[in-house]
């Protein structure tokens, strides 16, 4: 009978809280998610139909790893103001690079959804540059070759 009561708050035990007590002394310890972040990177990109960019999002999402994670939008904002790189990987490593250690993770989610949400409304295929908030910073200006050309942005890039 004292089975079927929770021992804290003396109401009845549900049938899940019962199984996973039976199972956890069954186990020798619950499966855990690694710690380390770069273990997380690789457990997540083995799983099927997951991209490096969904893994980064779900990493920063998460707060396992700080990564700007870009979306394709966010790519064609950053080639077009300058960084370096023509792949996911390589923009990936350029936009981390600086962020500080002091504040990584606000800096990181702040500008994984700024630059996308930049890249779909602004600039997009077809630049709106006159009304850009970071046109100063901005190589292209809508004229001559767009960098972003170069890139290989996916569906609905």
């Amino acid at each position: 009978m004292a089975d079927l009561y929770s021992k804290v708050t003396l109401r009845p035990r549900s049938q899940l809280e019962r199984i996973v007590e039976q199972l956890e002394g069954e186990a020798s310890a619950p499966a855990r998610p690694p710690a380390d972040p770069e273990e997380a990177k690789r457990r997540l990109s083995s799983l099927p139909r997951l991209d490096p960019e969904a893994v980064d999002r779900i990493l920063l999402a998460s707060g396992a790893r700080v990564t700007v994670a870009p979306s394709a939008a966010a790519r064609r904002v950053a080639v077009r103001v300058g960084y370096p790189g023509s792949t996911y990987a390589s923009l990936t490593r350029s936009l981390d690079a600086e962020i500080l250690e002091s504040d990584k993770t606000d800096l990181a989610w702040r500008a994984h959804h700024l630059l996308d949400r930049l890249g779909r409304e602004r600039c997009t295929e077809r630049p709106v540059c006159d009304s850009c908030p970071i046109s100063a910073s901005c190589s292209y200006h809508g004229v001559g070759l767009d960098p972003a050309k170069r890139l290989d942005l996916g569906p609905g890039g």
